[in-house]
């Protein structure tokens, strides 16, 4: 009788695990996990990297993009103000700087991603593991029984 008892208690803990899989992304919405000031750093960070990466591209090629007539050495993202020089070697930090920052935004973006869908994950399976040893518990008491 106990392994029919564990048994039950294993599948009913299952199915709730299941339901709770189902139902965490709902509880952990997007705004709990990333907030507007995050998502507002996030693109600030990748609008940074992205025009002072220009930059440089810019100054070590020598040209400007075709067809967009800037100056050469001078991005048209607005990295820098028109007709400022540049040092390579400043801008190439500024670039090493935006990418750090971007990076930890990303990854800070990827960690609440993760919040949201890892939990859930890991109820599902722990819910179909639990459900499957209760079912086959059943089964090996039912024949042991009969």
């Amino acid at each position: 009788m106990k392994l029919a008892q564990a048994a039950l208690y294993a599948t009913g803990l299952g199915l709730v695990l299941v339901f709770a899989a189902m139902i965490w992304p709902k509880l952990m919405g997007p705004g709990r996990v990333w907030t507007e000031e995050q998502a507002r750093e996030h693109s600030h960070a990748a609008a940074r990297m992205h025009a002072l990466s220009e930059a440089k591209y810019e100054l070590q090629h020598g040209a400007s993009h075709e067809g967009h007539g800037h100056a050469h050495g001078h991005a048209h993202s607005g990295a820098h103000a028109p007709g400022q020089e540049q040092d390579p070697a400043t801008v190439a930090a500024e670039v090493e700087a935006a990418t750090e920052r971007y990076e930890k935004s990303r990854d800070a973006l990827e960690g609440a991603k993760s919040l949201r869908t890892g939990p859930a994950t890991l109820m599902k399976w722990a819910g179909v593991l639990l459900m499957t040893l209760g079912v086959a518990g059943y089964f090996v008491q039912r024949n042991a029984a009969g």
